[in-house]
């Protein structure tokens, strides 16, 4: 299977095996819930049908983290959706990071152009030319 071992330096595009195809959305998602759902499947090539429960879990998160940033009656119940809201953004900000949403994480599946500075006069300036 092309997913065990480093990536090449083509990415991980190259090496998703043929044949599983892209998530489809569960039937039970709200409209909101599967467009969303639609549009990441669509554009996130790397996603494949693997990826489909933790693609759910992303955009039910959503919604509900959505739902939380909005007015809330009175002042305690405005902090019960801020901590919700707390809570919600740390769960979406591992899955964003375990699907390859985030440029960090884009850079690890080997998506995001990295020119590393190995020798010659660039590294030189990284390191040596510091401010004083």
């Amino acid at each position: 299977m092309g997913l065990r071992g480093p990536l090449s330096s083509k990415g991980l595009a190259e090496s998703v095996p043929p044949g599983l195809g892209k998530p489809v959305a569960p039937t039970w998602l709200t409209e909101t819930q599967r467009a969303m759902f639609n549009e990441l499947a669509g554009e996130v090539v790397w996603l494949t049908s693997l990826d489909r429960n933790a693609l759910t879990r992303y955009c039910l998160l959503h919604s509900a983290w959505r739902e939380a940033q909005g007015p809330h009656g009175d002042a305690k119940e405005q902090a019960r959706m801020h901590r919700r809201g707390l809570r919600l953004a740390g769960e979406l900000r591992a899955l964003e990071t375990a699907l390859g949403l985030t440029p960090a994480a884009r850079a690890r599946l080997g998506y995001a152009p990295c020119k590393p500075v190995t020798e010659g006069p660039a590294l030189k300036a990284r390191f040596f030319n510091r401010v004083k």
